[in-house]
């Protein structure tokens, strides 16, 4: 289960990364992880000198104001924390970036209730694959930069092994958002309405099952249709 979330100190926390100076002292730890996960870390006056701040008092304050949350510091050198790794995680994956863009066009798979060919759109981060017929099949958040180079082909074909690896986070009692545990789970199910076209293969009275985390509103659901792998994941957490 996921635990309580205070807004204060999230807030404080964000509150931290909102300086330019701040975020390329992330990026300068960033350089310092290795493979094999042994995070060396920066001494001080390398991660002062590769930030370029000639101010000692200024540069310690923003030093300050990351420690704990974003960084740590053990036997004098500086490395990241998780929560510090994540954040430059989304800024290479171009989270932060405002670049936007919506790419639509058909794609080499079918519907398998119909065989009609999928269209498929990545818009403000979100893969989506429709058929002419049933409407949405399969939708997913996606990170922006996973567009560049790659067809919309790969960008589902990734997404469809990314939903099984949901479903398999699942089957392990783990929520593959927040991480945490279901414990007994809030099942959700949604019908078929009785205006829309039914998928011939799938045999189930529901097409949409879906697992949440309490108390927040965590949740991983995915379609019954059988033959493909289309899964849906959605993450909405209540105000």
């Amino acid at each position: 289960m996921c635990g309580e979330n205070n807004p204060e100190e999230i807030a404080a926390s964000f509150s931290a990364l909102a300086n330019p100076v701040r975020v390329r002292i992330l990026l300068a730890l960033a350089e310092t992880r290795q493979s094999n996960w042994d995070h060396r870390g920066m001494s001080y006056s390398d991660l002062r000198s590769a930030v370029n701040i000639g101010d000692g008092g200024r540069f310690n304050y923003h030093l300050n104001e990351l420690r704990g949350s974003f960084l740590r510091s053990d036997d004098g050198n500086y490395s990241l924390t998780s929560a510090g790794s994540r954040v430059v995680d989304e800024i290479y994956a171009e989270t932060f970036s405002g670049k936007e863009r919506r790419v639509s066009e058909t794609v080499n798979w079918t519907c398998p209730s119909d065989g009609e060919q999928l269209e498929a759109t990545f818009e403000n981060g979100v893969i989506t694959v429709s058929c002419p017929t049933h409407g949405v099949l399969f939708d997913m958040w996606l990170p922006l930069g996973i567009a560049h180079g790659r067809d919309l082909d790969e960008l589902f074909a990734w997404a469809n092994r990314r939903a099984l690896w949901y479903l398999e986070s699942v089957s392990w009692d783990v929520c593959p958002h927040c991480a945490g545990s279901f414990n007994t789970p809030v099942i959700d199910t949604a019908c078929v309405e009785e205006n829309q076209p039914e998928l011939l293969e799938d045999e189930q009275e529901s097409v949409v099952t879906g697992c949440r985390v309490p108390p927040v509103q965590c949740l991983v659901s995915y379609s019954s249709v059988p033959v493909r792998a289309y899964s849906a994941a959605d993450h909405r957490v209540s105000p």
